[in-house]
C-alpha cells in the first residue's frame, strides 16, 4: 500500500487534536502512521487486498467526515483498528451471510511473529515449526485466531482485546486459553507423527 510519511516528532496525540479542528495535513499524517499496520491487520481477516484497501480508505473517509465528534483521549491504533474489523466484518458478512464471516490462515509469511512460535514450538526448525503452526491454526476458530493476533501480534492487553471485542475480559481470556491449549495439543500430535515416521 502507498504509505505517506508523518512528520518526524509529531505526537500522534497532537495530530488528533489538529484532525479535530479540521487540519487535513494532520489527518494525512496519521494516515501515513497507520495504513500499513491496518494493512496487515485487515489481512489477518482476509487475503482479499482489494477488500482490505477499500475498508481502510471507509475507516479514514468516515474519520475525516466525523472528526468534529471524535473524542480526545483516544489510543489511535486501537480506535482505527476497531473501525477496520467492524467495516472489514461487516462487508464479508454482507457478501456471505449465509456463512461465517471468513477469517484467512493468520500466520502467513508476513504476519508471523517469532514470539509466539518460541512460546509454542520452541526447540523445533524454525521453517518446519512455521508450517506446523499455519495448520494448527488453520482450524482454530475465528474468534479464537483474533485473540491470538491482538494478543501476540500486536501485543494488547487481555483488557484492550475485550473492549475491541466488544467481550468480557474474561472471555478474552477464555478465548486465548483454549487456542493456546488446541495449538499445543495440535503441534504435540503433529511432531510425535514426524517422529514416528521417522
Amino acid at each position: 500500500m502507498h504509505q505517506i510519511n508523518p512528520a518526524n516528532n509529531v505526537p500522534p496525540e497532537d495530530l488528533w487534536d489538529r484532525l479535530k479542528q479540521g487540519d487535513e495535513q494532520a489527518f494525512e499524517q496519521i494516515y501515513g502512521l497507520y495504513v500499513e499496520d491496518l494493512f496487515r491487520f485487515g489481512k489477518s481477516f482476509t487475503h482479499r487486498e482489494t477488500l482490505v484497501k477499500d475498508c481502510i480508505q471507509d475507516v479514514f473517509i468516515d474519520l475525516w467526515h466525523y472528526r468534529a465528534k471524535l473524542t480526545s483521549d483516544v489510543r489511535i491504533k486501537f480506535y482505527l483498528m476497531r473501525s477496520l474489523s467492524n467495516k472489514i466484518k461487516r462487508s464479508l458478512g454482507q457478501e456471505t451471510r449465509v456463512r461465517k464471516y471468513e477469517f484467512s490462515s493468520f500466520f502467513g509469511s508476513d504476519t508471523f511473529q517469532a514470539s509466539i512460535e518460541d512460546e509454542l514450538i520452541s526447540g523445533h526448525d524454525a521453517d518446519i515449526s512455521r508450517q506446523k503452526l499455519d495448520g494448527a491454526m488453520s482450524d482454530l476458530p475465528a474468534r479464537q485466531k483474533e485473540v491470538i493476533y491482538y494478543v501476540f501480534y500486536e501485543k494488547m492487553s487481555y483488557e484492550e482485546v475485550a473492549k475491541l471485542m466488544d467481550i468480557h475480559i474474561r472471555s478474552a481470556y477464555t478465548l486465548a486459553w483454549k487456542a493456546i491449549k488446541a495449538l499445543k495439543k495440535k503441534l504435540l500430535f503433529v511432531a510425535q507423527a514426524i517422529l514416528f515416521m521417522c
